[in-house]
Parts: structure tokens; sequence; C-alpha cells
């Protein structure tokens, strides 16, 4: 079961921003799954940022790859 649920479904764009974000982070391309695992794990602030103005928001795009880079998300 998934925690944080946004008002609408995220669209395929959406996804596109949130795995640049983890290749800018990491250097490798991630897979759908760990694209919603990153999602389910980002802090609550980020979830609803992304829910808010779209996951191509700047504002959430670097708070992402600042979380992936000091978390070691995925390491």
């Amino acid at each position: 079961m998934r925690g944080y649920q946004p008002k609408e479904p995220f669209s395929p764009s959406d996804w596109t921003h949130l795995h640049d974000c983890w290749l800018h982070a990491k250097g490798t391309k991630p897979t759908s799954e760990q694209l919603t695992l990153l999602f389910d794990q980002l802090p609550t602030h980020l979830q609803h940022l992304a829910d808010e103005w779209g996951m191509n928001d700047t504002v959430f795009r670097d708070g992402v790859i600042e979380w992936i880079e000091q978390t070691h998300f995925g390491d």
C-alpha cells in the first residue's frame, strides 16, 4: 500500500522529471519500481510540492536531488 496519495494521478511526463532527478543525482537510469519507491520515501513536503505544482517544479526537483544525495537513497 502506498503512503501519500496525490489529488490526481501523476502523468508520464511527471515521472520523466523524477527520472531525471534520479539520473542527475545517481548517474544511473532508474526502473519504474525504483521511481515509485523513491516517491513513497520522499519527505511529505516534497510529495505535497509534486502534487501541488507538478514534478517539473524547480523547487521539487532541486529538493529531490538534494534529498537523494543526502540520504544516499538507492545505494
